[in-house]
């Protein structure tokens, strides 16, 4: 049975493939490399890509994924992978080769302390890679191009919406104050619980935890608002924009911390990474063999998309040495 997992997974594929190169090209690249490489992945949500990383590389890595929320409980614990309930600042006495943030980091706050943690667990030259999403690269035509596909899919009732809606809570701190905010934008720490009951729930850890994952309180999925045949795709976009974007890290903040923490010359920004597709799961594609065939297809057209220049690409990934 096809499961939300197995199309995390695909749509893993792409930020996976720059991983693995990555790490190749730093610690596998030769028959006399030390090992095992200590990953730690930061806010690691229902933890498919730590264990999806764990697979590929097997005992030439350890492993530890961090989440706050109680995805952490559902992951799949035959995995290899160290998962633990809790957030980076929890990490005592604990050195690491990669820190990681896949589709988290620009929920972490505050983020310049995050990122300053980030680099006191990491061993001398070891690295900070974040996937992230450029808000600004979402246009008229990018999302013109995305909503006519997702209409498509949806028109054929291939879209489902989640029994637990992807929205999350984060909580962070202001003046001692906590403030709890809805959010979601289609990354992948959203969680499904099998006992026929949602929960509501949130998290305060102090730094380096952002949001809680799968929330529920009574609401919908805000990314189904993309399914609003009535408006245009980007207002349709712009509806959810005005209530997620404010309370989370953009690009050019991230890239700031970055280079104040790790000194700009020691941060790499690799552009041109597809996101449309984590939009498309989270938006309720149909768990199925048909959801899989059908993700793989979008990935596909998603990919000569944005090689052609028809639409943006919102992904970036952020590499930051310690030196």
């Amino acid at each position: 049975m096809v499961t939300k997992s197995d199309l995390k997974n695909l749509g893993h594929a792409p930020f996976l493939n720059f991983f693995i190169g990555l790490l190749d090209s730093r610690h596998f690249s030769s028959e006399h490399s030390q090992g095992p490489v200590r990953i730690l992945e930061v806010g690691c949500g229902s933890g498919e890509f730590s264990a999806l990383v764990k697979a590929h590389y097997k005992e030439r890595v350890d492993a530890v994924a961090i989440d706050p929320s109680d995805a952490i409980l559902s992951v799949n614990k035959d995995s290899g992978v160290d998962y633990r309930r809790g957030t980076i600042e929890d990490i005592k006495d604990e050195k690491f080769d990669v820190c990681l943030f896949s589709k988290s980091l620009h929920h972490c706050h505050p983020l310049e302390a995050t990122l300053k943690k980030a680099f006191d667990v990491l061993n001398q030259n070891g690295i900070c890679i974040a996937e992230e999403i450029d808000w600004k690269c979402v246009d008229d035509k990018s999302m013109a191009w995305f909503t006519d596909r997702l209409d498509l899919i949806n028109s054929a009732k291939r879209i489902q919406a989640p029994t637990v809606p992807s929205t999350g809570h984060y909580v962070h701190r202001e003046k001692d104050l906590q403030h709890d905010h809805a959010h979601t934008h289609g990354h992948d720490h959203s969680h499904d619980h099998d006992h026929g009951h949602s929960h509501s729930h949130s998290h305060s850890h102090g730094i380096g935890h952002g949001h809680g994952h799968g929330d529920h309180h009574g609401g919908h999925n805000p990314l189904q608002q993309l399914l609003d045949t009535s408006l245009p795709g980007i207002e349709r976009w712009r509806k959810i924009a005005a209530k997620i974007e404010p309370h989370m890290s953009n690009a050019q903040q991230i890239t700031e911390a970055l280079h104040k923490v790790f000194g700009e010359q020691n941060v790499k920004v690799a552009g041109a990474m597809p996101w449309f597709n984590s939009f498309l799961v989270e938006a309720g594609l149909e768990q199925s063999e048909i959801g899989l065939a059908t993700l793989t297809t979008f990935m596909a057209q998603e990919d000569r998309a944005i090689q052609n220049g028809i639409i943006n690409a919102l992904g970036k990934n952020f590499v930051a040495e310690k030196k």
